[in-house]
């Protein structure tokens, strides 16, 4: 937990390392190891509070040491309000997640899923949701859903929880699943277009620049 690294501060500081990287800590499921995040700016109880947190980075900086946190832009947990809002077609969140109505079938008694694309975890990457009536994406888990990063209010939101962690002392971010941030909108099946695309590059120069212009 938090205060299990601050203890252990000196001795990191002993053994020559100065970059301390935490995987997330934040608010979770624990469907996948924490990476299934339910709230990107609260501490989960598991690893202690919001204040072992701030105690964590101002000690660290009396040390000498820098603390990098992971950034997971790419999806969140199921249970994220955005994502309740978004199955719930609530107005502004509609498009906060990659949703797709499925392909029309008379074999079945719900459209059948756009295409093929398989899940890290096995099976296809797509999920029914009986509430919306759509399937949405997920790259991992099904408990992950993959955020729409092509809507501008999604980028503003991931903006601001950077700035969030900048303002409480963090020194930089490592960004989870970087190259699964975006999708071929046309959802071909061969060439099955989902890892490295170029929008990818120019967001992460946008959140270089914001970590920039912050600095």
């Amino acid at each position: 937990d938090i205060q299990g690294i601050i203890s252990k501060l000196d001795y990191f500081v002993e053994t020559g390392i100065d970059v301390l990287l935490l995987t997330p800590f934040y608010r979770t499921s624990f469907v996948d190891f924490g990476y299934d995040i339910s709230n990107h700016i609260e501490v989960d109880p598991v690893f202690g509070t919001m204040s072992d947190v701030e105690e964590l980075i101002a000690k660290a900086k009396e040390k000498g040491l820098k603390i990098v946190i992971d950034f997971v832009p790419n999806h969140t947990s199921h249970n994220h309000e955005w994502f309740t809002k978004s199955e719930n077609n609530e107005r502004g969140f509609e498009d906060f997640y990659v949703w797709h109505d499925g392909v029309a079938t008379i074999n079945y008694g719900r459209p059948m899923h756009p295409n093929y694309w398989v899940s890290e975890y096995g099976g296809f990457s797509w999920k029914w949701s009986t509430k919306r009536e759509a399937y949405y994406y997920h790259k991992f888990a099904e408990e992950q859903p993959e955020l729409n990063l092509r809507e501008n209010r999604v980028v503003l939101e991931l903006n601001k929880i950077l700035e969030f962690w900048l303002d409480k002392g963090v020194d930089g971010f490592r960004v989870d699943a970087v190259s699964e941030l975006f999708e071929d909108p046309a959802y071909l099946n061969n060439p099955d277009k989902k890892q490295d695309l170029p929008y990818t590059y120019e967001l992460i120069e946008k959140w270089r620049k914001l970590l920039d212009d912050y600095a």
